[in-house]
């Protein structure tokens, strides 16, 4: 079988939810001042939320890695999406400590499979001699998410609020998913 450029479509497709998946996780940072004023948040309760993420994500990016090599990438990282995406969407319509807790948890379960899908996307569609620079383009994305990331949320935070920046970034991983699964 003669190898095509199609898999980089497949790395494009990565790269970019992994620049999605940084913005999420790092989204509500930027919100956090005006949540923690309009839900009467205090330190701990911005900690216990910030935190609420990490416990998601540690537990999930173990268990995410047996997953992806029990049903492969495409599935996991479909649903993942997903879930991710529902959650951040889920933000927009918090009331309070509670519910900001719960759907920063969920973000993390949900996010916890990226990286293992992400190697074993580069694993099964690129030869071990292009894997490399194809694990080097795709986790790029980190870097570039995290440049992009706070200029994006802040000025989607100022044009649409808070609740409309929270929408917005769902979404883009909402239209990634049906992409990915037909591609």
């Amino acid at each position: 079988m003669k190898a095509t450029r199609f898999r980089w479509v497949i790395i494009g497709l990565v790269f970019f939810i992994t620049v999605v998946n940084y913005i999420d996780r790092s989204a509500i940072a930027f919100a956090m001042p005006i949540l923690s004023e309009k839900f009467h948040l205090n330190r701990e309760d911005i900690g216990l939320t910030l935190g609420a993420f990490n416990i998601g994500y540690a537990l999930m990016v173990f268990i995410g890695g047996l997953i992806v090599d029990r049903l492969g990438s495409r599935r996991v990282w479909l649903v993942a999406a997903l879930i991710w995406s529902l959650s951040i969407v889920s933000t927009a319509a918090a009331t309070g400590f509670l519910m900001l807790f719960l759907v920063r948890l969920m973000l993390g379960l949900a996010e916890g499979p990226n990286f293992p899908a992400l190697n074993r996307v580069v694993g099964d569609w690129l030869p071990g001699n292009e894997r490399a620079v194809a694990l080097g383009n795709a986790l790029v994305a980190v870097p570039i998410a995290l440049m992009i990331g706070g200029p994006i949320v802040s000025n989607l935070a100022a044009t649409f609020g808070w609740r409309g920046m929270f929408i917005i970034l769902g979404i883009l991983g909402i239209i990634w998913v049906p992409v990915w699964y037909f591609i």
